[in-house]
């Protein structure tokens, strides 16, 4: 794997996740349904089961679920700041977070090379931060939904709705 680059490397997690992925290929796009699947959350397989329709390979199809949602978290990271530092002309401090967020060697390698979904259920946490801090709890309350829905240890931020 020296010659690897982060997008070609497969990681232990993929060789897991590649399980999975010829389970669903093999008994249909419905095996994302039983949940003994795998350990992951049944909303993390459904995404799975749509790559596999879409005929990807599953070293592809897992970075292309969670790659995506690297820019969402910083996206919200972006958000998050620029609620602080809000004027009319937004400063290079929340652009300098976003980048933070999206160019963290924890956030680049996490997705892209070891194939771990982790990013996704944070970008939806971190979404959940941006909505309350405007005041949209509704809103809040489905970002945390969603999040605990890929993975259930996003249950820890819940103290923060009390």
């Amino acid at each position: 794997w020296p010659c690897a680059t982060p997008f070609t490397f497969e990681s232990e997690d993929h060789i897991g996740q590649a399980l999975w992925y010829v389970l669903i290929v093999e008994n249909g796009y419905f095996a994302a349904l039983q949940h003994d699947l795998s350990e992951y959350n049944v909303t993390y397989l459904y995404l799975l089961a749509a790559m596999a329709a879409a005929g990807l390979p599953s070293l592809v199809a897992v970075k292309v679920i969670a790659i995506p949602f690297d820019f969402a978290l910083a996206y919200f990271v972006y958000k998050c700041v620029a609620h602080k530092y809000c004027c009319p002309l937004p400063t290079a401090v929340p652009i300098l977070a976003g980048l933070a967020a999206l160019l963290a060697p924890t956030v680049v390698l996490n997705a892209s090379a070891y194939c771990q979904s982790d990013g996704i259920y944070t970008t939806f946490l971190v979404a959940c931060l941006y909505f309350l801090l405007g005041g949209r709890q509704a809103a809040a309350l489905i970002a945390f939904g969603l999040a605990v829905s890929f993975k259930l240890q996003a249950v820890f931020l819940a103290p923060l709705f009390l």
